[in-house]
């Protein structure tokens, strides 16, 4: 063994010219073929190197036995590794089985295919995944097989053994891909070497072996590792995938979602008695699926203190730990790669107190049961979403707003705030101070599980819907914030030159008499599903608004003011044309479309309409796809540090754009770089948008960064709140 490994050595290399020279690597499967020739160039790059096979090595080589086919053994080679305390720089998963025409099951009950090619190598990767990750290189190799692609053959089964071998490859780069993807500081890489001339061939029959020799170039052990090596060595990742030496793509299975979920479940439900603290995965998506991505499940506590006991295990673990609602957000403020807790169960009202005009509550509830609560009692709040479905916690995190003269997030009703720090304490703070942090915390200073909102009075209001010239509308709409307490508007679905404005005025007059609400509901159905398809086209709905003037009627009526104005979908109430009025608005509001938000100042917004346009695509009037904004009118703000509306009057523009468009991505790209650049914008934090942390920095005062930063230090020193959003957003 010993000549062998020596003779490897290739004279033109030395120690000092590799990457691997003074590390540590841990190999399986070194006894022969690849594993020997892995081991033999590891050695001769000066790597220290542990092998751990069922046959024992020799030479200059550390060895622990290792039978892949045991869990017990896999779980006694990590404990040895982990009882030495080194870090481990390169972990190689490089043995494998492929035994032909019987069917075995291991000892702990599983066909032995997929227990040594597959399980054993989730199981070990989990148990050393701490120590890969604290070492200087941080890197997983998987040695894969390209006969993965078998395991999707319909008629794979017939195949028998083959069939066994393939799909248990093809489970483990299923496996390392979502490892890769939950854990950004490895760097995961899965090699399939192609056909290399190895005992694992040896019971093969001669037909087999001359058939897959004719279409597959034999390549020997040596000149495998040597490929092996030089993806290693590479100076940064180019690939997960490799394909004798090329980067390459894997099958389909390998990279779908769902296959991954349903796997993950299934092996943690497996080692449970050997891995009992791994938990399953799942696809991650927000509510539109304009984001996804694969990571742990999400834990639902059903009080107080099951969340402080999950809070404080995910904190001594050292994981971020992350609120999730009802992902309401376009970007991933609510993702973790380690911990995500919902707590939609905290769903109550603690209580209405009218001396004090406020309103209680627990943090997962949602703003539909809020406005439902406050309707009943003859209360409002001032502002709000205009999704109900959100979670308070979650509204308030990112800055929901609705909109208003004197203001609009959500978060400057905020009177004080219960909040969980990382080792379950629970803090209660009515200190200005803290609130102008907490009241939009970006989720990053503890767990919020209980909220006190100002509320107000349900009184009579006039709801009113027109339309008007679109650059009369740019040129009046400082007149039109001043004059009326709530105003939005948005391109008329019917005529490409006006703009639908909606104003609502609050008014104590006794002697108006309002009317019940009508809201135009959720979604279409009979009649208006059928037509939707054709009035997505903006030439359809310019030529029936002409024939029909749709745009010279308009819609008035007193009605009380509630939440359920912001967050019901239309009021509807006798309007003329009433179902093309419903088709259309529904027609428009795109909500799984690609959503940018960007706080404009009011001042500034004829400037924004100008760069607007000079960006949109050009798109034929038969194509629905084309970009729209709609705009709400927000006062100035200066309870909340991150509020886009701090200290200014700003134009919420809500810009909607087709995933599927290819000018989509630089379109929003460029409105945005043009509107933070040139107009100071703020990005809603909540909605995709591409600034990072000194472009975001930027456009807000110095002095609100430092606060909030000293705020993060009060409540959450130890960084368990932060995740990859607030860390790339507002560097915390």
């Amino acid at each position: 063994m010993q000549r062998i490994i020596t003779g490897a050595v290739r004279p033109a290399e030395t120690q000092a010219e590799t990457t691997l020279h003074g590390r540590f690597a841990v190999l399986t499967g070194g006894s022969s073929g690849i594993g020997r020739a892995l081991a033999a160039e590891l050695v001769a790059r000066g790597t220290s190197v542990l092998v751990g096979s069922r046959r024992k090595v020799e030479g200059d080589l550390q060895y622990r036995t290792l039978d892949l086919a045991s869990n017990a053994s896999v779980s006694e080679f990590a404990a040895g590794i982990l009882a030495s305390g080194r870090s481990i720089d390169v972990l190689i998963l490089n043995a494998g089985v492929h035994v032909p025409w019987r069917r075995m099951i291991t000892r702990d009950g599983h066909e032995l295919h997929w227990q040594v090619n597959y399980l054993s190598n989730f199981l070990l990767a989990h148990l050393l995944l701490d120590r890969c990750r604290s070492s200087a290189l941080k890197q997983i190799v998987y040695v894969a097989s390209e006969a993965h692609r078998l395991a999707a053959i319909p008629a794979g089964p017939l195949l028998g053994f083959s069939h066994r071998y393939a799909k248990s490859k093809e489970a483990a780069i299923t496996f390392f891909l979502r490892l890769q993807e939950l854990h950004p500081d490895l760097r995961v890489q899965i090699i399939s070497p192609g056909y290399v001339d190895t005992e694992i061939h040896r019971h093969k029959s001669r037909t087999s072996a001359r058939i897959e020799r004719a279409w597959s170039r034999v390549r020997s052990p040596e000149e495998a590792a040597r490929e092996i090596i030089r993806v290693i060595e590479l100076p940064e990742a180019k690939s997960v995938y490799w394909d004798r030496g090329n980067a390459a793509t894997p099958g389909g299975r390998c990279r779908d979602g769902a296959h991954a979920e349903a796997l993950w479940r299934e092996s943690v439900a497996s080692l449970r008695p050997v891995l009992p603290d791994a938990a399953p995965c799942a696809m991650i998506t927000n509510h539109a699926r304009t984001w996804r991505a694969f990571g742990p499940a999400v834990v639902q506590p059903a009080n107080v203190e099951e969340l402080a006991a999950i809070v404080r295990l995910a904190a001594d673990a050292g994981s971020n730990v992350r609120i999730v609602g009802q992902r309401h957000s376009y970007n991933d403020t609510f993702f973790s790669r380690t911990s995500m807790i919902s707590i939609a169960k905290m769903n109550r009202v603690l209580g209405l107190d009218p001396d004090r005009s406020t309103i209680t509550c627990e943090a997962g509830i949602t703003l539909d049961e809020i406005c439902a609560y406050l309707d009943e009692r003859g209360y409002a709040l001032r502002y709000c979403g205009n999704h109900g479905r959100q979670t308070l916690a979650g509204a308030l995190a990112t800055g929901t707003h609705g909109y208003g003269r004197g203001g609009g997030l959500m978060s400057e009703l905020v009177t004080a705030v219960t909040v969980m720090r990382a080792d379950g304490r629970l803090v209660h703070t009515s200190a200005e101070h803290d609130l102008r942090a907490l009241r939009l915390g970006l989720g990053t200073l503890g767990v919020v599980v209980e909220v006190s909102l100002a509320v107000d009075r349900s009184v009579p209001c006039v709801y009113h819907v027109a339309s008007m010239p679109r650059e009369e509308i740019i040129a009046r709409l400082g007149e039109l914030a001043n004059s009326h307490e709530y105003l939005r508007y948005w391109p008329h679905p019917f005529d490409d030159a006006a703009m639908l404005y909606l104003t609502i005025d609050r008014t104590t007059d006794e002697c108006v008499t309002t009317r019940p609400v009508r809201y135009m509901g959720a979604r279409a159905g009979g009649l208006e599903w059928l037509g939707l398809p054709w009035l997505r086209m903006p030439a359809v709905r310019r030529l029936l608004g002409r024939a029909l003037s749709i745009s010279q009627h308009e819609l008035s009526v007193v009605v009380p003011f509630s939440t359920s104005l912001f967050v019901r979908d239309g009021v509807m109430q006798g309007q003329s044309h009433e179902m093309l009025g419903r088709i259309g608005r529904r027609a428009f509001d795109r909500h799984d479309w690609l959503n940018m938000e960007l706080a404009i100042p009011r001042d500034r917004y004829p400037e924004f309409a100008q760069l607007y346009k000079e960006n949109l695509p050009r798109m034929s009037g038969f194509i629905p796809a084309r970009p729209y904004y709609a705009c709400r009118i927000v006062g100035a703000a200066q309870s909340v540090l991150l509020g886009p509306n701090f200290d200014r009057d700003v134009v919420f523009v809500d810009i909607h754009a087709d995933p599927r468009a290819r000018t989509s991505d630089p379109f929003l790209r460029a409105v945005e770089a043009e509107s933070i650049g040139a107009l100071s914008a703020r990005p809603h934090w909540g909605k995709q948008f591409f600034a990072k942390c000194d472009a975001i920095r930027s456009v807000y005062p110095a002095s609100n960064i430092e606060d909030f930063l000293a705020a993060k230090n009060r409540f959450d020193p130890g960084g368990v709140f932060s995740n990859d959003y607030s860390r790339r957003v507002l560097g915390v």
